[in-house]
């Protein structure tokens, strides 16, 4: 009889460790971080704290925390917290300010500074749940703060390379090919 329970003990002991254990790797290993930012990101107030809605009177409140909300924004910040290729934050600030005035019906152009303000307020909203998710003990929020971090430097690393060649070009042109030899 005491074999039985102890047995019995043994299995409800170890599938409670198990489970316990795989609901632990599940909240800290979340695979799907973006989910989670869009999910839990507080735009609402963000949003209050730093739009004038006199910059563009056209556009209320709900139908822009739908719009950051929905699953097109959960791409691009998808594309900006956990890259799958280098792509520059220009070009996916380009891809947001597209997304943005395709989904109110605007040009491109006329509503360009306004969605630029959207976008740093989705970055923002973006770093603060990341912040919250990591003192949560959330992995994954911190791998997609480093990840951000990097790409940044990427894109700097980027920009200065770009600089250097454009440089180095304009110095051929003006002093000719006779400094490549010192240079390079």
């Amino acid at each position: 009889m005491n074999l039985m329970i102890s047995s019995a003990l043994k299995e409800i002991t170890s599938t409670i460790i198990i489970n316990g254990f795989k609901e632990v790797c599940k909240n800290i290993f979340n695979k799907n971080i973006e989910t989670v930012i869009i999910n839990e990101a507080d735009f609402h107030s963000i949003i209050e704290d730093q739009i004038l809605y006199e910059e563009f009177p056209d556009i209320e409140i709900r139908p822009l925390i739908s719009f950051l909300k929905s699953y097109d924004v959960e791409l691009i910040v998808r594309q900006i917290y956990i890259p799958d290729a280098h792509k520059s934050h220009e070009a996916i600030k380009d891809d947001f300010c597209l997304l943005f005035s395709q989904h109110f019906d605007l040009k491109f152009k006329d509503c360009e500074p306004f969605a630029l303000k959207i976008y740093f307020i989705l970055v923002e909203g973006c770093k603060l749940t990341l912040n919250k998710a990591i003192l949560e003990g959330n992995i994954s929020a911190h791998d997609a703060k480093t990840q951000f971090s990097l790409s940044l430097i990427e894109d700097k690393i980027d920009t200065i390379a770009e600089d250097v060649t454009s440089i180095k070009k304009k110095v051929d042109i003006h002093f000719g090919k006779v400094i490549n030899k010192f240079v390079s």
